[in-house]
This record gives C-alpha cells, sequence and structure tokens, in this order.
C-alpha cells in the first residue's frame, strides 16, 4: 500500500504536478480511508469469487443468499470476468453509491463495457435525496454516451450481454447498487428470453414520456409540447398526435398520385420538433431509417420519404436499414396476416437509431422493426405522426 502511495507521488513529480520532497503530506486518515475502502472491495469481488466460481450456462440459474460480504454491484465485474467483454449493461436499482458508480465507468474506459452502452434506471428517490451522487452519474453518463432515467422504481435488475459468447446474464436481487452489509438474495440466470423481458420493459420506460406512469425525470423540457406514448403491441413508441383526422389526412395523402411536399414538410417538421423534445441532444452518429417497405413496394415509399425529411431536419444521416426475412416469428391461426420477422442491415457505427413511421394501427411494422435493432444490440427508439 506505501509502495502505492509512493509511487503515485512520483508519478506526479515527473508530470511536473508536485514535488516528492515538498507540499503538504495527505492526512493519514485520508489515507486510511483510502486504502481501506479499496481493500474491502478487493475482499467483496474475492469472496463472490470463491463462492460462485462458474457462470451460468445458458439455461441454467444460479440462486444465492449473501451474508453482507458482498453486495449487489459486485455482481458486474465478477459476470464480466466470465464472459471477458459486456455488449451492454443495464442497471435497475432505487439507489446507488458514487464509488459503484465509479467503478462502473472504470469497466466502461478500460474497454470492458462496450462503448456507449450504460443505460440506469433509479428511482426517484435517488435524484432528490442523493444529489451530489446523481449528478456524478448523470455527468458520467452523459460523457460515455450512456442513458439514464428516474421514475417511481424499486426494481433491483442487471442485464449484461456477450452475444458472442451466447451469454445473456440476467441478475435479480433483492439489494439496490451500493454497499449492503445485510443478507439479500440474487438469482443469476443465462436465458434470452429472461434477458430480452427485463430489456424490453427498460427500453419502454427510456422511450417513455407518460408521466402517470413513470413520472419520468425528462419531461420538464415538453411543456408546451407533449408527445402521446403508443403501448399497443407492448411498444413505447411516441407519436405527435392520435387523432383519426389526421389519420385520415395521412392515408389520404399517401394515396395520392403525386404527395404534396409542402403537406410532407409539415409531417416531418413536427416529427422533427417531437425527437428534439425527447432527446436534449443527439449523438453525431445517430441514424435515421423507416421501417422495411411493405405493401406499397415496388412503388415509392411514403414513410421512407418522411424519415429522410426527418434526417435532414435533425442534420442526422438516413438510411434503409432493415430487410424483411420470410422467416415467420410469430405462429396464428391467421398466419397468412403476420408478418415475418426483420433483419437489422446496416452496417456503419449506430449510436442511436430513431425509427421514423407515418401511421401505427396494431403496432406489428414498428415492434419487428425495433425487436430487429435490439437484436443488434441497437439502441432504438420509435416516432411516427399518427397512433390508433
Amino acid at each position: 500500500m506505501e509502495g502505492d502511495f509512493f509511487d503515485s507521488l512520483l508519478a506526479d513529480s515527473v508530470l511536473g504536478q508536485t514535488d516528492p520532497l515538498e507540499g503538504e503530506m495527505p492526512s493519514a486518515r485520508v489515507l486510511r480511508k483510502k486504502y481501506r475502502l479499496r481493500f474491502a472491495k478487493m475482499l467483496k469481488e474475492e469472496t463472490l469469487a470463491e463462492a460462485v466460481t462458474d457462470p451460468p450456462k445458458p439455461g441454467e440459474s444460479i440462486h444465492a443468499v449473501s451474508n453482507g460480504k458482498y453486495d449487489f454491484a459486485t455482481w458486474i465485474p465478477q459476470i464480466i470476468d466470465w464472459i471477458d467483454q459486456a455488449d451492454c449493461l443495464y442497471c435497475s436499482t432505487w439507489t446507488l453509491s458514487r464509488a459503484n458508480a465509479d467503478d462502473i465507468f472504470s469497466l466502461h474506459d478500460d474497454g470492458k463495457i462496450a462503448s456507449g452502452q450504460l443505460h440506469f434506471l433509479t428511482g426517484l428517490y435517488f435524484k432528490r435525496r442523493e444529489t451530489a451522487t446523481y449528478n456524478y452519474l448523470l455527468d458520467g453518463l452523459l460523457k460515455r454516451g450512456g442513458r439514464y432515467k428516474a421514475f417511481e422504481n424499486h426494481c433491483k435488475v442487471l442485464l449484461i450481454a456477450n452475444a458472442a459468447r451466447n451469454a445473456w446474464i440476467t441478475v435479480e436481487g433483492s439489494a439496490n447498487l451500493n454497499a449492503n452489509p445485510r443478507f439479500e438474495q440474487y438469482a443469476i440466470v443465462n436465458d434470452r428470453a429472461l434477458f430480452e423481458f427485463h430489456r424490453g420493459w427498460m427500453e419502454e420506460v427510456f422511450a417513455s414520456q407518460n408521466l402517470k406512469n413513470y413520472r419520468s425525470t425528462t419531461t420538464a423540457r415538453e411543456r408546451g409540447f407533449r408527445g402521446y406514448s403508443i403501448r399497443r403491441a407492448g411498444l413505447g413508441v411516441t407519436v405527435v398526435s392520435k387523432h383519426h383526422r389526421d389519420r385520415d389526412h395521412i392515408i389520404q395523402a399517401k394515396l395520392s398520385a403525386v404527395w404534396e411536399e409542402e403537406y410532407l414538410n409539415k409531417l416531418a417538421s413536427r416529427l422533427a420538433e417531437l425527437i428534439r423534445v425527447h432527446f436534449s441532444s443527439l449523438p453525431m452518429d445517430s441514424l435515421v431509417s423507416p421501417p422495411p417497405q411493405g405493401a406499397s413496394w415496388p412503388g415509392p415509399y411514403f414513410a421512407g420519404v418522411l424519415a429522410e425529411k426527418v434526417a435532414a431536419l435533425l442534420g442526422r444521416p438516413f438510411a434503409l436499414a432493415f430487410e424483411r426475412t420470410d422467416e415467420k416469428k410469430y405462429h396464428h391461426p391467421m398466419e397468412s396476416l403476420r408478418q415475418a420477422a426483420f433483419r437489422f442491415i446496416y452496417r456503419g457505427p449506430v449510436r442511436l437509431l430513431l425509427v421514423i413511421d407515418d401511421i401505427i394501427t396494431s403496432g406489428a411494422t414498428m415492434r419487428r422493426a425495433l425487436e430487429a435493432a435490439q437484436l443488434a444490440l441497437v439502441p432504438v427508439y420509435g416516432f411516427a405522426y399518427y397512433g390508433a
């Protein structure tokens, strides 16, 4: 420990920041606290590694009860050590500590978690009562391209995936993501269906602007222009309007022999405005795409032109990022009326995907587009003008 301290002083000296023979020595109390916390963290990781030596295989689960010698956050480095690298990390907790945020940021910065793939949900208590840690977490997430939302949340869930290793790890527990010297229970499951179940409701929260359901922290900037969240088919899609009048106008415009440029520009402008309300800032490598063309193929594609105009207004690239397949994911007596699955085919860098459609009725088209993007581990949001 002493070597670490004097090595750091020597490094500072080489960088011209201080002279190891001059200046004020930090108090012994600070040093004790610093190394005590580091040692305690090492003991927790060592204790957990001894208790659970191997990860669950696909379809398997591990159930554990801790006696307070390790906490919920200790599972994150343990699981990443098992799978080498995480394609994404989703964390849902009521509250968390700054030390845990530091550890997660370090894993991300060391390349152990894919860039921009930090997704955090907390309770409102954390935002309102732990303001210093809240600001530290939010600032760190924004710098790393991550996401955050607070709502009336008490779920404790971790999601860590490595698709190449067929690792889809879900950790469900009773503890919060902070130091907790109490008996707590955990279930660690390697099952993609469970992973997607939890990721599905988390993405719905991230996409939501519904105050009644989620009391989102992002709604303050939406005053005067609030979109509507569409729940049909399990969607968290946001639409500009739910008025039948708008639906009739859009259908009429789509069926016209010549599309009215002014009307298309109006629709695109309102969609772009809604997206700016939803996101305070869009990453430069955001991508705008419509769902794959359906019944109108091989003719002109109204939603495609609309999405291209939205991309131009946002100053972000546009691409046809999906294709239809023959794979029928959903089986039903009326199979002929069901759409086959979509495939995400865009190969460029995408930090955020915006799927733009004009009309949502059953939700099947948008749902398959969102599922295809999520399967490719691309953060995705859906926006439309009308929702039935």
